[in-house]
């Protein structure tokens, strides 16, 4: 199958199917009455990109208070962060912080 773009910044692509997955998808994207090439594209369109690493793996991680270093650095996903706690105050070693931000080689906690 080719797709090509009728606007002047559309980009051409050649897509190689074979026989089984053509007729899957030419099938559904007939049932939703849409041709094969408009099926494809929003499909695609639907694919969430996730920007970094840190984005799809380290936000949202749990660490425990035990896990922050005093020199400020945090093992998350086998990688050592600096860190900072949203609300400036001490570590508690026997609290529970999740990561909600990651700019570069920083990660902001929050404490749960």
């Amino acid at each position: 199958m080719t797709t090509k773009g009728t606007l002047e910044n559309d980009n051409e692509l050649n897509l190689h199917l074979d026989a089984q997955l053509y007729s899957r998808l030419a099938a559904i994207a007939a049932a939703k009455g849409l041709p094969l090439e408009a099926y494809i594209v929003s499909v695609l369109e639907q694919v969430k990109v996730s920007e970094t690493f840190e984005k799809r793996q380290v936000i949202g991680q749990i660490v425990t208070g035990r896990a922050l270093a005093a020199d400020d650095l945090v093992s998350v996903a086998g990688i050592y962060y600096r860190y900072q706690l949203t609300d400036q105050q001490p570590v508690d070693p026997t609290a529970k912080y999740v990561v909600i931000a990651a700019n570069g080689n920083s990660l902001t906690l929050r404490q749960l």
